[in-house]
């Protein structure tokens, strides 16, 4: 829903949060518009995905420190290998997400097969994939909003001074 609709809220029960399959449309460079149909992941299952990667790679050791605790091991973060290792383990975590997400049938027998034929995409398509999933997987900042909690039929009790936090 796009900023400029107004949604009228409800109030949801678990199955108003259940998983469920979106479409999405991606625009072709020649202008085509084709519809991709995702279906939203659960946290479980971006959780395994996760710890399929196994641990992140380990930064080298920049310099070793002694204080009065002992001696500690500074990382390099800023490492170009470890930036690259990083950045390849995150390209893998969302290729796996997108092929848990996209609902169409991917060409290959394994999970390997199936990554290698994503690989073959044009790039503007699989951007496109990618922000889909990336809309499933993640949150709006203004899409979740706070507000009082008022039950129906009830009035507001207003704050007396000595309840006031200072």
């Amino acid at each position: 829903m796009s900023k400029t609709q107004a949604a009228t809220p409800k109030h949801a029960t678990f199955a108003d949060f259940a998983v469920v399959h979106y479409e999405f449309e991606i625009e072709d460079p020649a202008g085509e518009v084709l519809v991709a149909e995702m279906r939203a992941i659960t946290q479980a299952e971006l959780l395994r995905i996760r710890r399929s990667l196994g641990n992140p790679p380990t930064p080298p050791v920049k310099e070793i420190k002694k204080d009065e605790d002992g001696y500690h091991e500074i990382y390099n973060y800023a490492d170009p290998g470890h930036q690259q290792a990083m950045a390849d383990r995150n390209a893998l975590l969302e290729t796996r997400v997108l092929l848990a997400s996209w609902t169409t049938d991917i060409p290959g027998d394994t999970e390997d097969e199936r990554i290698a034929a994503l690989d073959t995409l044009p790039a503007w398509a699989r951007v496109g994939l990618v922000r889909a999933v990336g809309m499933l997987i993640g949150i709006a900042e203004d899409a979740v909003r706070l507000r009082p909690f008022q039950r129906a039929g009830t009035t507001t009790v207003p704050l007396v001074e000595s309840d006031a936090v200072e």
